[in-house]
């Protein structure tokens, strides 16, 4: 934990909001797809008061979890639901055949997303 407070502290501050929402969200589309996204967002559950604007962090964090999910085919408990559903009517999707929808969807809506939390925070 603390390795990833110093990490945290050291992306956001003296940066712009920006990059913190950008690196943070990369982070968290990463993590949300490796761990999970609920355990991603409690590991930085007792970072984010401590750092500089938590509350721009909080929004990119909640954006992010839930965005990451559409980045590939384990990304959320859904996506696999219907792809089995679908394997059974005769319709595969496999991990290729969702990466290369669900990357480009997941990369422009967080790029959509940051923008839109950092503009709207002000």
């Amino acid at each position: 934990m603390a390795w990833i407070d110093r990490g945290a502290l050291g992306v956001v501050q003296g940066g712009t909001p920006w990059r913190a929402a950008t690196v943070v969200s990369g982070v968290m589309a990463t993590l949300s797809n490796l761990i999970s996204n609920v355990p991603a967002v409690i590991l930085w559950r007792n970072t984010v008061p401590g750092l500089p604007n938590p509350s721009l962090v909080w929004r990119v964090l909640a954006m992010s979890s839930t965005f990451a999910g559409n980045l590939l085919l384990i990304g959320s408990m859904a996506n696999l639901i219907v792809a089995e559903k679908a394997e059974t009517r005769g319709v595969r999707i496999g991990f290729g055949e969702y990466a290369r929808v669900g990357v480009p969807v997941t990369l422009l809506t967080l790029a959509w997303g940051i923008a839109m939390v950092v503009l709207s925070a002000g």
